[in-house]
C-alpha cells in the first residue's frame, strides 16, 4: 500500500471514530463492544486450541534479569483500558453498580488474558531470544494454521483502533473540562447574540454545546 493510500486509510480510520463518538455514549459502548470482540477472539481461539498441549512448568523458569521498564510500560498499558472506563462512569444511569461489576469482570479477565496465551506461548517455544514483534503469529500459525495467524493481524489492528478510541475519549474528557469550566459562557454568549440579532446561529456549535461530555 503507497503512502498516500495509508494516509487516506488513517485519516477515515480517525474521522470514522470521531464520527462515532459525536453519536453519544449508547453508540460509542456498541463500537467498543465490536472492537473487544473482534480484537479477543484470536487470543481465545489460540488459548483453546493451545491448552491440551499446555506445559505450566515452562512458566516459572526464569530468562534473565527483570526489565523494569517494560514492566511499567506494561502496568501503565493495561491500566489505559481502567482509566477510560472511569472516564465512562459519569456517562452511566447506575454508574456506581455499573462501574463495579465492570470491575469485578475486567481484573480476573485482563489477569487471564494476560497469562494464559503467553504460557501457551512459552509451551509451544520457550527459548526467549525467539520472541519479537509479531512471533505470536508465527506460533498461532504453527498451532492452527494461517487462518489464525491472519486472526491475529486483524486483532492487532483492531485493538490500535481502539486503543486510539480509548486515548481519543481521555483526551475528549480533558477537552469538554476545559470548555466546560472557561469557555461554555463566552460560547453560549455567541449563539445568543446571532439569533438576537436575526443572524443564523452555527449548528455545529449548537450541537457541540448540546453534545454528552464523552463525545465532544
Amino acid at each position: 500500500m503507497s503512502e498516500f493510500r495509508r494516509g487516506i486509510l488513517s485519516t477515515a480510520l480517525v474521522g470514522m471514530v470521531t464520527g462515532i463518538n459525536l453519536l453519544g455514549t449508547d453508540v460509542m459502548v456498541k463500537f467498543n463492544t465490536l472492537l473487544a470482540a473482534v480484537s479477543l477472539a484470536p487470543t481465545v481461539l489460540f488459548v483453546a486450541i493451545g491448552m491440551p498441549r499446555l506445559e505450566p512448568e515452562r512458566t516459572l523458569v526464569a530468562h534473565g534479569e527483570l526489565d523494569s521498564s517494560l514492566l511499567v510500560s506494561w502496568i501503565l498499558w493495561l491500566y489505559c483500558g481502567f482509566f477510560s472506563l472511569g472516564t465512562l462512569a459519569g456517562e452511566l444511569e447506575q454508574p456506581r453498580r455499573t462501574f463495579l461489576i465492570s470491575i469485578g469482570i475486567l481484573f480476573p479477565a485482563v489477569l487471564l488474558l494476560n497469562t494464559l496465551p503467553l504460557a501457551v506461548a512459552l509451551s509451544l517455544d520457550d527459548v526467549p531470544a525467539h520472541y519479537s514483534a509479531g512471533y505470536f503469529n508465527v506460533l498461532a500459525r504453527r498451532l492452527a494454521g494461517r487462518w489464525l495467524d491472519y486472526g491475529f493481524q486483524l486483532g492487532a489492528n483492531v485493538c490500535l483502533i481502539g486503543l486510539y478510541n480509548a486515548a481519543a475519549l481521555t483526551a475528549e474528557r480533558s477537552l469538554a473540562f476545559l470548555v466546560a469550566s472557561h469557555f461554555t459562557g463566552e460560547m453560549n454568549a455567541v449563539v445568543e447574540r446571532r439569533r438576537r440579532s436575526g443572524g443564523r446561529a452555527d449548528a455545529m456549535l449548537v450541537w457541540l454545546l448540546a453534545a454528552s461530555e464523552t463525545g465532544v
